[in-house]
């Protein structure tokens, strides 16, 4: 029999190993990069989930064995879900079903709650929707270095904290809500270290970090390519990070200043969605 309830702390070093050996069970079946490399790096967003008090975090048991694992954040009007993670050995089951409920009745207050799917994934292509998803957009996780240098027109620098107001506004303008209260917690925590673009000292685009668990918005392309050039100008080691197929111009020019391909996600979600008006680039949540 298995039953669902909370975590609790005692619960993070079960999680982690649950979602390491989850995500590398499949990254070895597709032959993809996992996105959780190493067994530390799974526990430490296991207790991030867990500890959080924005978070939703619930485990499936059987008997005495943490089984599978579900988290539900709710730190920006858009609730995401996710990392879900059942144990390899207990696949199959109905276990990720279970999991997926208890986080959507959770979150039913919601004005919408969204997640991203790897698309080769036909069990939760098919078990996503059959639970209330909609299937909005076709993202691809890219990795790379930018060909070209950081350009001198548009002004790239730091966010800081007195930016967060302009930033929530752009990403109202593009995104229909804002995501001021992961930009401040990410900023909190030291996951973030965010760049801004400037046209007229107006700030234009923001990113949190061209990494996964990052997130960007622009008014235009252009803004857009300067973040991306001055990240890589930045940065010492590839971006990965996930990149809309829409609009088609953004999507090649990412392609022909070096990016590739190396999956295929789905972005998915229940309640209100608004197509960004602008150009973005979403997290592995959202």
């Amino acid at each position: 029999m298995i039953h669902i309830r909370p975590t609790t702390t005692a619960d993070i070093e079960a999680c982690g190993q649950i979602i390491f050996d989850a995500f590398q069970d499949f990254a070895d079946r597709y032959g993809f990069p996992s996105e959780f490399p190493t067994l530390k790096f799974s526990i430490d967003v296991a207790k991030f989930g867990i500890q959080d008090p924005q978070v939703y975090s619930i485990v499936a048991v059987e008997g005495d064995q943490i089984v599978g694992v579900n988290f539900l954040d709710a730190c920006n009007p858009i609730y995401s879900v996710g990392p879900i993670a059942v144990a390899p050995d207990c696949q199959k089951r109905g276990i990720g079903r279970l999991l997926m409920e208890a986080v959507l009745e959770r979150g039913k207050g919601a004005i919408g709650i969204r997640l991203t799917q790897d698309t080769v994934n036909a069990a939760t292509l098919s078990l996503y929707p059959a639970v209330g998803f909609d299937i909005q957009e076709l993202l691809v996780l890219v990795t790379g270095k930018p060909k070209s240098p950081p350009t001198a027109e548009i002004e790239v620098r730091d966010l800081t904290l007195d930016d967060l107001a302009a930033c929530g506004e752009l990403c109202q303008q593009i995104y229909g809500f804002d995501r001021t209260g992961e930009l401040k917690r990410g900023i909190a925590l030291g996951f973030f270290k965010p760049i801004v673009a400037l046209r007229n000292n107006r700030i234009t685009a923001y990113a949190t970090t061209f990494e996964l668990w990052g997130h960007g918005v622009a008014q235009t392309e252009i803004d857009m390519q300067a973040l991306l050039l001055a990240a890589g100008d930045r940065s010492p080691n590839p971006l990965t990070f996930i990149l809309p197929t829409v609009p088609g111009s953004w999507y090649r020019w990412c392609l022909q200043e070096g990016f590739r391909v190396i999956k295929p996600v789905t972005l998915m979600s229940i309640g209100v969605y608004h197509r960004p008006r602008g150009v973005y680039f979403p997290s592995a949540a959202y």
